[in-house]
Formats: C-alpha cells, structure tokens, sequence
C-alpha cells in the first residue's frame, strides 16, 4: 500500500470501532493476497471494511 495505517489513525480506529473490530479487520486485511495492489490507502481501507461490517450487524427490532 502507499498509505500505510499511522499510530494516529489507529488509535481513532479503536476508538470508533472498538479494539476488537479493529483487530478482526485489520488480520483479515493482512491475509487478503491483491490487498496490496488493489487499494492504496491502508487507512481508508479498514474504514470502508469496518463500516461495511456495522452495516452487516445492524441489530434487528422486535
């Protein structure tokens, strides 16, 4: 990637995210093989791969 993920964006990962979701991507990142060719930005990436996640676990009303 030409953006790797800094300190700075990790903490506010984990501080939107939790530690959790942010380490679950964040391996998953790292064994998904094209990632490096297919994205730049390390970043905006696991912004887009969380917020997809959320998205996913949208609680369901009685």
């Amino acid at each position: 990637m030409k953006e790797p993920l800094t300190p700075v964006q990790l903490v506010a990962l984990i501080d939107k995210h939790g530690a959790g979701s942010v380490t679950s991507v964040l391996l998953d990142m790292q064994n998904k093989p094209k990632l490096l060719t297919d994205h730049d930005s390390a970043n905006l990436t696991a912004q887009s791969w969380l917020r997809r996640r959320q998205q996913r676990e949208v609680p369901v009303t009685a």
